[in-house]
């Protein structure tokens, strides 16, 4: 009382003197008619100020913030009425006094040292709580950080909100966010409507309010955040038809319904995407009646209708969906060229293991015409795998292996002729039964390059070039192939280059090879 009353205070007599006269008693009432007093002149002055700010706010008028300072509560003035409030708070309560109490300590950082406790019957605690609570929403209203450093203010509002001898309160403060972030009154806000997508805002902002360079005209600047909607004291409600409507409007109004040269024209297009949905389709009613025409002008560049008119003699239903999935691909072009290269390379791959395949049956029945009279009872054939093991294909001679060769073909004269790490060590393991057929096509017609189409099998063999002794030139590769696990060695996904001036003075004619190899294996059978 000496903080809220003092004046009052000031005549009280001290005890040792009370009983000398009959002096006038400051009872229960008096104290409570004087606080009431008092409090009531603190509110009223608060309160013209706090209209005083809401209209400088909602105008836009200019205010200095230290006029509407001087009537905050001062510490003292809070302490006190703090003090007050928990002396009338039954401890276990669940009435709104007693949740709220916990609130205004932790936006006030007041903690009480005092268990006194006065009669409930006697103080009404709403003398005390609800000037608290003004004078907290009115900093708040004055101040963003007041708001920011008090973590329950959703809590706080949600509380008052659901509190009908104080829900009406929130109308008069600058507490509501909207969803860009600044806080504003009840009625600078509305609530949107439950069935609202985030995109109709998005295309409204984009042709409505043209916000392709930044938020500050957005719509959401009138709407109050999705997490305060359930306690928003405002009535106004913004529904997907307004914004559709508005959006309409604006689309006919810039185009009359041609938007060929319309600089939202992809927002148009997204909007009638979106008409599958029933939803849509009834927000854009109109639109939905005239979207075949709308369509129809986007096509007046004849590059966009040729390009559109082969898509639409796609018949199946499987490669339209991959095509639109595509179309929302940043990296479009670069997919597109990575596809293409990977296509092409496995389509490369699978012709040079034809003609491998083909080379192989072509060197056994070769061998099986030479050796016919010689091979008497034993078996020959050529086994060709399509397998990284070393080799391309196998001579067997009674079904054990008797001699190796890998194929490799040059299309490019950039490109070397490689060799893997397996193939390198076969090579040098079976060094006096392992050959090195490198097929040049360098100067092969140019379109058949690119897809290695291969020329008939007689004239591919006048492009072969044999190395029969490929492992002896790279014995001293030898110690590398050899990878010793207990030593430091060269990973398993190395290549050996086979320079083109080796070839050139190694090499040897197909049919050349096939004499020798015919005259080895008669000599061994």
């Amino acid at each position: 009382m000496r903080e809220l009353i003092p004046d009052e205070v000031s005549r009280f007599i001290h005890p040792q003197f009370k009983d000398l006269f009959r002096f006038e008693e400051f009872g229960n009432a008096k104290v409570k008619e004087c606080l009431a007093n008092y409090i009531g002149k603190l509110r009223d002055s608060q309160d013209a100020m706090r209209t005083s700010l809401k209209k400088s706010i909602i105008n836009k008028n200019e205010y200095l913030i230290e006029d509407f300072q001087t009537t905050v509560f001062s510490h003292s003035t809070v302490s006190a009425l703090m003090e007050l409030l928990h002396a009338v708070v039954e401890n276990n309560s669940t009435a709104f006094e007693a949740r709220i109490l916990p609130l205004l300590d932790e936006y006030y950082n007041y903690t009480t040292t005092n268990d006194v406790k006065l009669n409930k019957n006697v103080y009404d605690c709403r003398t005390f709580y609800r000037p608290l609570i003004a004078n907290a929403l009115y900093e708040m209203s004055l101040s963003d950080i007041a708001i920011n450093q008090f973590k329950s203010h959703l809590k706080f509002i949600e509380l008052i909100y659901g509190f009908d001898d104080m829900c009406s309160t929130l109308q008069y403060y600058r507490i509501y966010p909207n969803q860009i972030g600044v806080y504003c009154y009840a009625e600078m806000l509305q609530k949107e409507d439950s069935d609202m997508p985030a995109r109709l805002k998005d295309l409204y902002d984009i042709i409505v309010r043209d916000t392709t360079i930044d938020n500050s005209s957005s719509v959401k600047h009138e709407l109050v955040n999705a997490s305060y909607a359930p306690y928003f004291i405002g009535t106004k409600m913004l529904k997907p038809e307004h914004l559709a409507n508005e959006i309409v409007k604006r689309i006919y109004e810039r185009t009359s319904y041609n938007i060929s040269n319309y600089s939202h024209q992809k927002s148009v297009i997204e909007i009638i995407e979106q008409l599958e949905d029933p939803l849509w389709r009834n927000w854009f009613s109109e639109l939905d009646n005239v979207k075949s025409n709308i369509m129809m002008s986007v096509i007046q560049d004849q590059d966009k209708k040729r390009h559109l008119f082969r898509i639409m003699q796609v018949e199946d239903k499987n490669t339209l969906n991959t095509i639109a999935g595509l179309v929302d691909e940043k990296n479009l072009s670069r997919i597109i060229e990575l596809g293409r290269k990977a296509l092409i390379n496995e389509q490369n791959e699978t012709a040079d293991w034809t003609y491998k395949k083909v080379l192989g049956e072509y060197v056994e029945t070769s061998l099986l015409e030479i050796l016919k009279e010689t091979l008497s009872d034993k078996e020959l054939h050529v086994k060709s795998e399509n397998v990284q093991d070393g080799q391309d294909f196998i001579i067997y001679i009674d079904n054990k292996p008797f001699y190796y060769i890998e194929v490799k073909s040059r299309w490019v004269t950039s490109d070397s002729v490689m060799m893997s790490a397996s193939q390198l060590k076969r090579s040098i393991e079976e060094k006096e039964r392992y050959a090195l057929f490198a097929v040049d096509m360098t100067d092969f017609n140019h379109a058949n390059v690119e897809l290695h189409e291969y020329p008939a099998m007689k004239e591919s063999l006048e492009r072969i070039n044999v190395i029969s002794n490929i492992g002896h030139l790279a014995q001293h590769l030898k110690r590398i192939v050899e990878n010793p696990d207990d030593e430091v060695h060269i990973g398993g996904d190395y290549k050996a280059i086979v320079p083109q001036s080796l070839i050139k003075k190694h090499k040897k004619e197909f049919k050349f090879f096939i004499a020798e190899l015919s005259e080895k294996i008669a000599s061994c059978l």
